[in-house]
């Protein structure tokens, strides 16, 4: 099976949405804000995908494997022109059926090394397997050359992977 990382058109972002709605129903296990649908059986969200299309700094990505969709990221630059660059990966899911297969490791690998610079990659205190992920898949990236900080306040938002791309 083959992994492919795309930028999402305008025209794939009904699809960007469908798989947020995915993304926020397991979230939801995590969030106590998410975890409730509305009542037309969505899931609201403060994810506003507008700017993702917009604004030139701001990134959204498909993925799929042989050619069905698998997951999505939403990459953002932080810093300001001029600086070095500073991203963050804002959102990330793999659909389950592609995960544990390496798809993740992948996908996130492919755009740390589109966007070289300084990275941030937060997680929440109570998605510990996240963590777990993040953390693997950065040492591997990186060497172990990584820092990480909030690590530790369970009521806060949890821990973030800072690094830079080697």
């Amino acid at each position: 099976m083959h992994l492919v990382v795309e930028r999402a058109t305008p025209a794939e972002r009904a699809a960007l949405a469908n798989l947020l709605q995915l993304y926020l129903y397991d979230f939801s296990e995590f969030d106590d804000a998410e975890a409730d649908v509305d009542a037309s059986g969505r899931f609201q969200t403060a994810i506003d995908l507008e700017p993702y299309f917009a604004r030139p700094d701001w990134h959204p990505f498909l993925f799929r494997v042989d050619g069905r969709l698998a997951g999505f990221a939403l990459v953002r630059r932080l810093d300001r022109p001029g600086s070095e660059p500073h991203w963050s990966m804002d959102e990330f899911f793999i659909l389950r059926r592609y995960r544990r297969q390496g798809f993740g490791r992948q996908a996130a690998r492919a755009l740390f090394d589109r966007f070289p610079g300084r990275w941030e990659v937060g997680e929440l205190a109570t998605n510990t397997g996240a963590i777990a992920f993040w953390r693997r898949v950065i040492a591997e990236y990186t060497g172990g050359r990584y820092s990480e900080e909030g690590a530790g306040d369970p009521h806060g938002q949890g821990p973030r992977q800072i690094f830079r791309t080697p």
